[in-house]
């Protein structure tokens, strides 16, 4: 229970650094299995998915999947903060 604690604070974090510069960002709280949670995410067409764990909140990095791709990247969440920003911007979808 303490990590999850933790990791969900560092959500929390994360989706006010993205909400100030207009991303919007839901956290997916529900008591599913991850894959489960992606699938639907995939189905929903939602462009970029963040899967935030242990490693990610000591890294201070996002494990992003974009939609349509079948891997995911790592970014720092000011590479991905400037990326998306930018194709606001742009009224882009660019590849990661």
């Amino acid at each position: 229970m303490f990590f999850c604690t933790l990791i969900y604070d560092h959500c929390l974090e994360m989706q006010q650094q993205l909400r100030k510069i207009g991303i919007r960002v839901i956290i997916d709280e529900r008591d599913e299995k991850l894959g489960y949670k992606m699938r639907e995410a995939q189905m929903q067409k939602i462009p970029y998915i963040a899967v935030i764990g242990d490693k990610e909140m000591q890294e201070k990095t996002l494990n992003i999947r974009q939609h349509g791709e079948k891997t995911s990247k790592e970014l720092s969440i000011e590479d991905f903060k400037h990326i998306a920003a930018q194709q606001i911007k742009d009224r882009s979808v660019a590849q990661i």
